[in-house]
């Protein structure tokens, strides 16, 4: 909440005392104050409530937010894929959009890769064909680790341990 005047922080007081948002322990920027709404029907129906010319306002300016206040972008990338194609600005959003496929594909999120160059395919038009044809390269490779961590899983590589399952924890 750096930077924004004392009505945004009575307004959030407010909200927070009527049990609709919940302050979080950590916030992404640091500095800051990060909440969320208590359930999604609130924030559901909160939404609805905006024109839609004022929900992509709000959601570029969300953007907007998040890029200057962000030290490293790449903690808030997927964050800012969303804001963005919800403004409208579809570009951009898919440019975001290949930057969290990228991210999450260096880690073991191969699903969550692939569903974000999937989003990033969405928003581009199909004039784009090598920018497509690059994003498609890396859809692929996500899906084909996949379906390998499938496979070997099924066949029970590493004694058919699960990752994270409790039953494989010490003690």
């Amino acid at each position: 909440m750096s930077g924004r005047g004392d009505g945004w922080r009575e307004a959030l007081d407010s909200l927070e005392g009527r049990d609709l948002i919940r302050r979080d322990a950590v916030s992404r920027l640091q500095g800051d104050q990060q909440f969320a709404f208590k359930h999604q029907l609130i924030r559901e129906v909160a939404y609805a409530t905006l024109p839609r010319a004022l929900r992509r306002e709000r959601h570029a300016a969300v953007a907007q937010f998040l890029e200057q206040a962000a030290g490293e972008v790449g903690e808030v990338v997927a964050a800012l894929a969303h804001h963005w194609g919800e403004a409208g600005e579809g570009d951009r959003a898919a440019e975001f959009f290949v930057r969290a496929g990228d991210q999450a594909g260096r880690g073991w999120a191969k699903d969550e890769a692939a569903a974000f160059y999937r989003r990033a395919l969405e928003l581009l038009p199909e004039q784009e064909r090598e920018r497509r044809r690059e994003i498609t390269r890396r859809q692929a490779v996500a899906m084909q680790a996949i379906f390998h961590m499938q496979e070997l899983l099924s066949k029970g590589v590493g004694g058919g341990a699960k990752p994270n399952a409790a039953e494989n924890l010490p003690g």
